[in-house]
């Protein structure tokens, strides 16, 4: 089927489609209406273009405007074409006389192109006569040839440009407009009558605070439209505007204001707050001070719809404070105190009043002092006595009396019990309160050479006496106070005194006395010296403060080593002698012996032993000298102990007669581009040789001059290689140039010699690189990036390529438009992004339909589809699935009811059966006459319990009540507040339902009898759990709480899903609200998923190979 046939079949028309004309008509069938228009193009040429449908929807075709139409004429009408075979309603028959409409005309579409759109022409003659290949399709309708009732003339003209193209145009009534453009030739004109097209009015929005409630308006533009106001406002202006055929509303829309309910009255004694008196706004009441809302009257009252305030007047009152009870005492003043009252307190006799005498009533019901007290009267409060207590046989009123005891240590001063004793308003005591003062004991007296520790003597205290040193206690150190004095006498003290010591060898002692603090002082012979202390002190221990010391022999300090010699003995201690002597190859320098003396020294240093010279040698022990070498001779190294060690100098070598005789070597040149410094030939003579600034040495650096001759190679310079330079003369090697820079092939003689490479520029003593990028993008259409020396352009947008130039970016991959893929009841918001490439356009629906019949509520094109929208990735003629109708949602109540009986499970399990217990459950519920449409009773449950012994039978019954919505489909005009107030409704309703149950269950005794002659189920418990929100099976529950069926082609195998699953790959579902698919036939499958029609199954085409 062509394009147009499915164009033709998809919009149907109804049958009151042309009421508004006059014309007496047969009844026009569905699917056979068309429009046919001209569109005119840039050089004034037109084009014929059709539609079909009650009406030409604004922004179809550009000629629907006024600045479009020829002359002003009408330029598009209505006509009636022939049915398609497809209309099976209509096959084999053909649509004529509709109305006097004979008049056959074909409508021709062409393969030739004119201004971009392919070409269209009216005729009465056959397509065939202009050409057989030259048109892809065709059909025809049928218009007047004579003028009727309501009708317009038209003229029709087939056109030939120059180079034989062909088009057709339409030209209005009264126009005196030629039929063809310029120079083109007229083939064929002619005229035909038919009925004016109706123009579209642009869609209205709704009033603030108002909705509109003509669905045919909002879906159509065309009719009336009629406003309404939300609960609340009044319509000011037309309720009706009408949609003339012109595409203009007739007359203004209006406007919803708010209702008022006029300024409250203030009540008695308060006022209140608020300056909005509209519906639903709210005044709030409060009293002057010293008054309050009564208990009944309300703090707010809110504007209501019918222009009124809310019930309930408000009504200020006296504050009022409560009266007190006075224990032992009266009030006097009245028997009720508002705000500002005053009431006096007075006590009985034998009581005295505490606290204020009077109190006046606040602002907050409380008095303006705390309520006194009235106490009996009573002597002064006593305290217990420090270091005792005291007993009370009454709280100090009069005639009590207190007893006092003092703590163990302590003696009671006064009387031991006093009495309270009235007089006058007061009472007295008897005698002033006791007090406990202390036990002491007499102070110690220190004894001789001793002392007493302690200065407290009072009861159970304790002192310490203690001995000065060199004395010691006889008796006890310590006494104790008692309540009869110390328990025992005072201690004295006694001297100390210690042992006589012996008179140490090699040396003397004297004494001066061997009691606690003498001395004993020891002394040695000369050359001897003590071992321990000089001087001993006789402690207070009698023991002397350490042994006696010994005389020992005096040491002289250790001697060190001699290096390269040795001595005669090891004895440090007094008088001893240590004779030296040298090896051979070194000089005795100091004295040959030393001896330790009295005093601890040695007599004289360690001599050192130095070691002979070079050119010097000694060959033997004891104290001479070192002997030099031959002329022309000299040893290799110090220390030598042999003539033979003398060898000839450098310089210098041995002739047959045993001397030394000096060297020399023949004169050396300097090498060519180079320099050379030579001070002599003689032995051990060095030249050195340089290179100038560009070269570099090879050879030797140095030669010296030896007995074999000079040492190293001949010396030549040689030039640096390139981009290389060498400044200085005494370096031998070339640096390269620095990084960025060479020589450009000249000989780098310095740092001057490097210049910078292309590509970079000198920036102080360095060449940096030149940003190509940083001036006009380095020329690239997108990214330019700098490298080293160079830059490169490139492509960052997907679906861009860089050009053969290598900075130009073509778009290369790029995403179609939807414009021929709008979702069916709703329409695409698109977004494209040009730092991606990318588009994504979500799906927006009309008022009252909502998009569940995809994964996502978008789709999206670009690198990551390989610019492929994402619903045709795998089936590229797939399409975007429609909008559904929305509707109102059910309810279902769960409910468990629990029953005592004192029957047995198993007689309760014989005849109680679920079936007979949902009948039951449905009667009484359809009795309570509750439910606006139907409530079911579904999914009942029972479980019995027994337990041990029989004693108590429990049964539960499980149940849901489903509560049917009695507004099934949400209408068109029916906006937010209108979902939410069937939402509110649905609920009250299923609350209406629980409290009904919940009251027929707890106060009916017998409210299920399950058998006859059976005693009855007692109810016993009533619960249930949150209402359910429910679709029927097939439809997803939205966010928004309502139902939308899944579209053809997709369905919902489970209720708690939020979208629609397409149907799966060899399957598909015609029809709206499903919850499976059907299978293709056998060997046939879908090219993808969503199919939504058995023809999208196609046979699946198998290879069969054959056995040669």
């Amino acid at each position: 089927m062509n394009t147009l046939s499915i164009l033709l079949l998809l919009a149907g028309l109804t049958q009151h489609a042309f009421a508004d004309f006059k014309l007496t008509k047969p009844e026009e069938p569905d699917k056979t209406v068309v429009f046919i228009g001209t569109r005119a193009v840039h050089d004034g040429r037109h084009i014929i273009k059709y539609t079909q449908g009650r009406q030409v929807r604004p922004g179809t075709w550009s000629q629907v405007r006024k600045d479009n139409v020829q002359e002003g004429g009408t330029s598009f009408f209505k006509a009636y074409r022939q049915p398609y075979p497809s209309d099976s309603y209509l096959e084999g028959t053909e649509l004529k006389k509709v109305g006097g409409f004979e008049k056959r005309i074909n409508v021709c579409r062409g393969h030739d192109y004119f201004q971009g759109s392919r070409t269209w022409i009216l005729t009465p003659k056959s397509c065939s006569e202009y050409g057989q290949d030259r048109w892809v399709e065709e059909f025809y309708f049928y218009v007047a040839s004579e003028r009727k009732p309501g009708t317009a003339l038209h003229r029709y003209g087939v056109c030939q440009t120059k180079n034989g193209g062909i088009y057709g145009r339409i030209v209005a009534r009264g126009s005196t407009v030629s039929i063809c453009h310029g120079p083109d030739v007229v083939k064929e004109e002619g005229n035909f009558y038919t009925y004016p097209g109706r123009l579209f009015c642009p869609l209205l929005d709704a009033p603030s605070n108002g909705f509109q409630t003509s669905s045919e308006v909002r879906d159509y533009g065309v009719g009336a439209v009629t406003f309404a106001c939300n609960i609340g406002h009044q319509l000011l202006g037309n309720s009706v505007i009408q949609c003339e055929d012109n595409g203009n509303w007739a007359g203004q829309m209006p406007t919803c204001k708010a209702i008022s309910c006029g300024r409250p009255s203030s009540p008695n004694h308060g006022s209140f707050t608020g300056d909005d008196f509209t519906y639903r706004k709210v005044v709030r009441y409060s009293c002057d001070e010293g008054y309050q809302l009564t208990t009944s009257s309300p703090k707010t009252r809110q504007c209501l719809d019918t222009g009124s305030w809310s019930e309930g007047e408000p009504i200020c009152e006296r504050i009022e404070c409560n009266v007190p009870n006075v224990q032992n005492g009266n009030v006097e003043g009245g028997t009720r105190f508002f705000y500002g009252d005053t009431i006096s307190f007075v006590c009985f006799p034998r009581y005295t009043l505490k606290g204020a005498a009077s109190a006046t009533c606040t602002k907050d019901a409380t008095f303006s002092d705390p309520i006194p007290t009235c106490e009996r009267k009573r002597c002064p409060n006593l305290s217990h006595p420090t270091n005792g207590i005291m007993t009370s046989s009454r709280d100090f009123v009069t005639e009590s009396e207190v007893i006092f005891v003092c703590h163990e240590g302590y003696r009671l001063n006064g009387e031991e019990v006093v009495k309270c004793e009235e007089k006058g308003e007061t009472g007295v005591w008897s005698a002033p309160a006791p007090t406990c003062g202390q036990i002491t004991c007499p102070s110690p007296v220190d004894p001789a050479h001793g002392s007493v520790l302690g200065t407290d003597f009072t009861y159970n205290s304790a002192v310490s006496f203690m001995c000065d040193p060199g004395f010691q206690i006889n008796g006890t150190d310590r006494l104790v106070c008692q309540k009869d004095g110390w328990d025992s006498e005072p201690p004295t003290c006694e001297a100390i005194s210690c042992r006589t010591l012996p008179v140490p060898a090699n040396g003397n002692v004297m004494f001066t006395t061997r009691t606690y603090g003498g001395n004993a002082q020891f002394s040695c012979n000369a050359g001897y010296r003590l071992d321990g202390k000089s001087n001993l002190f006789c402690l207070e221990t009698g023991e002397w403060n350490a042994h006696p010391p010994r005389c020992e022999p005096k040491k002289c300090p250790p001697l060190h080593p001699l290096a390269h010699g040795s001595r005669d003995g090891d004895s440090l201690s007094y008088p001893s002698t240590i004779n030296f002597t040298c090896f051979p190859g070194y000089e005795l320098v100091g004295s040959a012996n030393t001896s330790c003396g009295e005093d601890g020294t040695w007599s004289n240093p360690v001599p050192t032993c130095r070691a002979c010279a070079i050119g010097f040698y000694k060959d033997s022990l004891g104290p001479g000298q070192c002997t030099q070498c031959p002329e022309h001779s000299s040893t290799a190294s110090t220390a030598s102990a042999n003539k033979e060690h003398c060898q000839c100098v450098s310089g210098a070598t041995r002739v047959e007669s045993g001397d030394c005789k000096v060297i020399t070597c023949e004169p050396l040149t300097a090498p060519v581009n180079g320099s050379g410094r030579c001070p002599g030939t003689g032995y051990n003579d060095q030249c050195v040789f340089n290179c100038d600034a560009g070269f570099i040495r090879q050879g030797s650096h140095s030669r010296k001059c030896t007995a074999d001759g000079w040492t190293g190679n001949p010396t030549t310079c040689t030039a640096c290689p390139m981009n290389t330079y060498k400044e200085f003369e005494g370096i031998n090697t070339c640096t390269p140039c620095p990084l960025n820079t060479h020589t450009n092939g000249l000989l780098g003689t310095s740092l001057q010699s490097c210049v910078c490479k292309p590509g970079y520029r000198r920036d102080s003593f360095t060449c940096v690189d030149i940003d190509e990028c940083a001036v006009n993008n380095g020329n690239c259409d997108q990214r330019c990036e700098n490298l080293p020396g160079r830059h490169m352009c490139s492509c960052t947008i997907p679906g861009y390529v860089l050009d053969n130039d290598g900075k130009t970016c073509t778009l290369n991959k790029t995403c179609q438009s939807l414009t021929d893929d709008m979702p069916a009841n709703g329409f695409l918001e698109c977004k494209h992004s040009d730092r991606e490439n990318s588009d994504i356009c979500h799906v927006k629906c009309n008022r009252g339909y909502f998009f569940v019949s995809g994964i996502n509520n978008y789709v999206t094109c670009g690198t990551d589809t390989d610019f492929i929208w994402s619903h045709r990735v795998i089936n590229n003629t797939a399409r975007i699935p429609p909008c559904t109708r929305e509707f109102f949602v059910d309810t279902k109540l769960p409910v468990t009811v629990t029953f005592k009986t004192k029957d047995n499970c198993n007689n309760i399990e014989l005849h109680l059966t679920a079936q007979q217990l949902q009948q039951k459950i449905q009667e009484k519920v359809n009795n309570l006459n509750i439910c606006r449409k139907s409530c079911e009773v579904q999914d009942v449950s029972t479980r019995c319990d027994q337990s041990q012994g029989n004693s108590e039978v429990v049964v539960t019954v499980n149940f849901g009540v489903l509560i049917k919505n009695p507004d099934e489909n949400v209408p068109l005009d029916c906006d937010t507040p209108c979902k939410r107030l069937n939402m509110r409704q649905m609920l009250k309703e299923t609350f209406q339902l629980k409290q009904a149950l919940e009251g027929l269950f707890k106060t009916q005794t017998t409210s299920i009898d399950y058998a006859e002659a059976r005693p009855s189920l007692d109810s016993q418990g009533f619960s249930y759990q949150k209402p359910q929100i429910l679709c029927d099976p097939g439809k997803v529950l939205t966010s928004n709480r309502l139902c939308v069926p899944c579209s053809a082609g997709y369905y919902l195998p489970d209720r708690e899903l939020r979208t629609c699953l397409p149907c799966p790959v060899g399957t598909y579902q015609t029809l709206e609200g499903q919850t499976s698919c059907n299978p293709c036939l056998e060997d046939t499958t879908t090219a993808g998923e969503g199919s939504s029609h058995p023809v999208m199954c196609n046979v699946v085409v198998r290879k069969i190979f054959r056995k040669k």
